[in-house]
């Protein structure tokens, strides 16, 4: 994802999508305002998406984390008694299998986030896609401390956005982007009826 502010006119550039956010149909070589061929989502040259990707520290981390506490858990366990080194030896099993669910489930459950005309569509869970309208949305800024974003609505209810963006440049694009986009299309209400967005707020 690139992103480029015009100095002079403070416009903001976004890189063109290059898959469907509903359907992941291929949208390379269509024109920039346009209909995904598959499922109808209109999108136009200012549309965005950011996926979810593994990020390298994530699993580097699982690995150090995972390594360190079966060595530990093995040389302590030499001096116990049988049965307890069989607790042990469970212990470990049990650590390795949920380290290896949790960086699996980062891999696998397709979160995103994409700036549409018509407002966002999000999926943050492993369940739902969800449909924003830019009428709802009031705000949206960078969480200080890690990469990812914060989506204030009317209602005053904020949806965070997290494990999507590698890294703070990532999120603050998504925000350059959200915040262009909505000033463009703020008064426009409703999500386009899909019926397969999973909820809508």
């Amino acid at each position: 994802m690139t992103v480029q502010q015009d100095s002079d006119t403070g416009n903001v550039e976004c890189a063109a999508l290059e898959s469907c956010p509903q359907c992941d149909y291929s949208l390379r070589g269509l024109p920039a305002n346009h209909n995904c061929p598959e499922c109808g989502l209109a999108y136009d040259e200012y549309s965005a998406i950011w996926r979810q990707r593994p990020r390298k520290r994530e699993l580097v981390f699982t690995i150090i984390i995972t390594l360190s506490m079966t060595y530990m858990l093995f040389q302590s366990a030499r001096f116990l008694p049988e049965f307890l080194q069989v607790l042990f030896f469970i212990v470990v099993l049990l650590v390795l299998i949920s380290q290896t669910i949790w960086f699996w489930s980062l891999c696998r459950d397709g979160r995103f986030v994409a700036i549409m005309p018509h407002g966002m569509i999000l999926r943050i869970d492993q369940k739902n896609i969800t449909c924003l309208s830019w009428s709802d949305i009031t705000d949206a800024f960078v969480t200080p401390l890690s990469p990812g974003a914060i989506i204030t609505l009317k209602t005053g209810k904020n949806i965070g956005i997290s494990h999507i963006f590698s890294t703070l440049a990532e999120s603050k694009a998504f925000v350059m982007c959200a915040e262009a986009q909505r000033a463009r299309h703020g008064k426009r209400s409703g999500c386009m009826p899909e019926p397969r967005y999973g909820s809508q707020v």
